[in-house]
């Protein structure tokens, strides 16, 4: 990837916009960060999508874990039926299901956009905003398909503690 120097560093400097050091975000790759706002952990990564075209693009892909699929059909189903009319609604994030290497099916939030066309505010923004839904959605579907209690009512901001 050409531009990778670039890249990280106009994700670095959008981190950087939301008031968090990247140096702390860092992963052992250099186009990967973590990030965690309250307990959703939110993992970017600056990669090559192909198109529908066949074309290899240089991507920004933010995603995070949101909730364990429960295994009774009923539940199942009734989660399903919230991820696609929630996904629905939203502008650039997606909800999708994913099966983890132990079996365990997970939901996940993710958003995805070519960075060659994206500036710092622009990718601060992204993470902002699913970062938000992140936070605002395992928090949700955790207490009624998980048993867990929400942490907080209020939307917390970007910590690098939880």
């Amino acid at each position: 990837m050409e531009n990778l120097n670039k890249y990280i560093q106009l994700v670095e400097d959008a981190i950087i916009e939301l008031g968090v050091d990247p140096a702390v975000c860092r992963t052992e790759l250099p186009n990967k960060w973590h990030l965690h706002r309250g307990q959703a952990q939110v993992v970017l990564m600056v990669r090559k999508s192909r198109t529908h075209k066949g074309e290899e693009r240089d991507t920004l892909v933010m995603v995070s874990p949101v909730v364990v699929v429960p295994q009774e059909e009923k539940l199942k189903q009734k989660l399903y039926q919230f991820l696609l009319a929630t996904t629905h609604q939203m502008i650039t994030e997606a909800f999708s299901i994913a099966k983890e290497a132990n079996g365990t099916e997970v939901a996940y939030i993710s958003s995805t956009y070519f960075i060659d066309e994206m500036n710092k505010e622009e990718v601060a923004f992204m993470l902002d905003s699913m970062s938000f839904y992140a936070y605002k959605f395992s928090e949700e579907l955790r207490a009624e398909f998980m048993g867990q209690k929400p942490a907080n009512t209020g939307t917390k901001p970007f910590s690098l503690e939880d």
